[in-house]
């Protein structure tokens, strides 16, 4: 419906223009025949006037009045287009201001409590567990700035409040971060789905800026950062200001050395035989650690740091 209102509005702003453009050139014809007038035969009116002194009242009178008629026709051409055209340029200049016009949709868990519950919160973001059955529809809802844990394949049809629509498609291990939106989920993938969603709270924008530089743990300030000490089991795939998301992948009998972990949360991406499901997920105070994965298949986890952070919840 938004779409279709900013279309007229659109069409409207351009037969305004159109009938702008009109009027200029007509007031500008106006305006030549006025000033003709006014320097030809108003003036030889003048010159008659003053010899006719019996009629001179009434005839100064009406040439007046022609040239206030002139200015009228000149007013009315090019005034109230204008005044139309600012009001047509303020309506359909931004489009932005119609969308937030209109009731922001509900956030997700709020919506849509079937599908969206949340797992983990603090003051800075909520961990929020999906889950969407083979042919599920969600409704209308909003996200805030995060991210999207993946642990099984999904296949999703997403339609925006503008009606417009697309499928997207992941596999289990993907991660992606975005800003703020709005949206309505339909699984049209070939069966059941689930995911876990970072939000951050009260932020519009993810603002992704992988910095490269290590953490330092506030409560373990010599213990090294995973990322210098084992870049071959640990990367970031994304990170801001406030987190840094980074991929575990230790392979079965492998020990990772001694490392330090600010507060963080952890999803689980694959099933092992050790009892850890596809999806676990923990949130916990910052820690200091050598680990052995004593499984014979690959551990695979994502990692969210809160960056100089030591208690999850202050």
């Amino acid at each position: 419906m938004t779409h279709q209102v900013m279309q007229f509005l659109q069409w409207s702003c351009v037969c305004c223009l159109s009938r702008f453009v009109v009027s200029v050139v007509k007031a500008s014809r106006a305006a030549r025949l006025c000033y003709k007038r006014k320097n030809s035969s108003e003036a030889f009116e003048f010159l008659l006037l003053k010899m006719r002194a019996s009629r001179h009242s009434s005839a100064e009178i009406n040439a007046s009045g022609r040239e206030r008629n002139c200015m009228k026709r000149i007013v009315a051409s090019v005034v109230l287009p204008v005044i139309l055209l600012s009001a047509c340029a303020d309506t359909t200049g931004s489009p932005a201001t119609l969308v937030a016009a209109q009731a922001a949709p509900a956030d997700a868990v709020t919506a849509d409590p079937a599908r969206y519950s949340v797992l983990f919160e603090n003051d800075l973001a909520r961990l929020i567990r999906v889950k969407y059955p083979r042919g599920a529809k969600s409704v209308m809802h909003s996200h805030p700035a995060g991210c999207a844990i993946f642990y099984k394949d999904s296949r999703f049809k997403m339609t925006a409040p503008t009606g417009e629509s697309q499928t997207l498609e992941n596999r289990a291990g993907d991660v992606s971060c975005s800003d703020a939106y709005s949206h309505l989920p339909e699984n049209v993938g070939a069966g059941d789905t689930e995911l876990v969603l970072l939000h951050l709270k009260n932020r519009t924008a993810f603002n992704h800026l992988q910095t490269g530089r290590s953490l330092v743990v506030p409560s373990q300030p010599r213990i090294p950062d995973p990322i210098d000490v084992d870049p071959s089991h640990y990367s970031v795939v994304f990170e801001n200001d406030v987190v840094r998301l980074t991929r575990i992948k230790v392979p079965g009998g492998v020990n990772t050395p001694m490392h330090a972990h600010s507060a963080y949360c952890i999803v689980e991406i694959r099933d092992m035989e050790t009892g850890v499901k596809a999806g676990d997920a923990s949130c916990g105070d910052a820690m200091a650690h050598a680990s052995q994965n004593a499984a014979k298949t690959v551990n695979e986890a994502i990692t969210i740091e809160f960056k100089n952070r030591d208690k999850f919840k202050p």
